[in-house]
C-alpha cells in the first residue's frame, strides 16, 4: 500500500475510535468499509495512533443515523458515563460520517 497521508491534529500515542460506513451498491469498492478500515489503520499506524474500537456500518444510507446502529453504539460509547479515554474519532471521509450535517452532530 502507497498512500500519502494527511497531517494529523493528534499527537502519537493518541486514543481513537475509528467508524466506517459504506452504502452498499456495486459502485463502493472504493468506499467498501473493508478499504476504508485498510486505509485507517495503515493512517494510525504511520502517525503512531492507538484504535480503541472500531465501529462499522455496512450498506446502510448516511442520510439519517436511523439503522445505523454502529453509529449510535460509537455515540453511547463515546458519551458513556464511564468516560473512555479517547482522543479522537476518525473516518475515511466526511460522507461516511454521514450525509446530513444536522443528524450527525
Amino acid at each position: 500500500m502507497n498512500n500519502i497521508f494527511s497531517p494529523c491534529a493528534l499527537p502519537p500515542y493518541s486514543r481513537v475510535v475509528v467508524y466506517l460506513r459504506d452504502s452498499g451498491g456495486e459502485n463502493q469498492q472504493e468506499l467498501a468499509t473493508s478499504s476504508q478500515k485498510a486505509y485507517l489503520i495503515a493512517y494510525c499506524q504511520f502517525h503512531k495512533l492507538k484504535i480503541e474500537e472500531f465501529f462499522e456500518d455496512g450498506a446502510v444510507s448516511g442520510r439519517s443515523t436511523k439503522g445505523r446502529n454502529e453509529f449510535e453504539r460509537m455515540i453511547d460509547y463515546l458519551m458513556s458515563p464511564k468516560k473512555p479515554v479517547v482522543d479522537g474519532a476518525l473516518y475515511y471521509d466526511i460522507s461516511r460520517f454521514g450525509r446530513n450535517t444536522q443528524d450527525s452532530r
